[in-house]
């Protein structure tokens, strides 16, 4: 190997850690992490894995999420499509098939709840529904008639 130069490794520490969850509510979120979508054992759904990174209290907070899409055995069930909610939500609506690297750095909004603690495991925030952004339409503005300077001629054949 050669032109490395040892710089003392990494700086990056992480923060205290925090042991109770966030309030209920809405918080922005920065994508961090996203996983390639997997198909649940019975086949008749699609899961991602989401790394949310949260700024609570000047504290960069993570926070994971599990969208899927899922339908019913039943054909004329409706279909839950949480990933596509989430895709909207950060205003990443892939144009063909979906690559997680196109969400990583995209912004959004979302409401976590708090799930209660079972057992051994403590209670923990989870997301409860991602905000959609609205599309803001601008209205119409009339555009002016436009007078054409240019005489047509007179000696065309048809």
């Amino acid at each position: 190997m050669t032109g490395y130069q040892f710089l003392g490794g990494s700086t990056r520490r992480s923060g205290p850690l925090r042991l109770e969850p966030l309030p209920v509510g809405d918080y922005n979120f920065t994508v961090r992490n996203c996983s390639a979508e997997r198909e649940s054992k019975s086949g008749l759904s699609w899961v991602i894995t989401v790394e949310l990174e949260i700024i609570f209290n000047d504290e960069r907070l993570t926070i994971l999420d599990y969208p899927s899409t899922a339908k019913d055995q039943d054909e004329a069930a409706e279909v839950r499509d949480g990933i596509g909610d989430f895709l909207l939500a950060v205003d990443r609506v892939p144009k063909g098939a979906f690559v997680p690297d196109q969400v990583l750095g995209a912004r959004g909004k979302c409401r976590l709840k708090i799930e209660e603690a079972t057992g051994s495991y403590p209670a923990k925030n989870k997301v409860a529904y991602y905000y959609v952004p609205r599309e803001i339409k601008q209205p119409a503005v009339p555009k002016p008639a436009v007078q054409s300077t240019l005489e047509e001629p007179d000696d065309l054949p048809f």
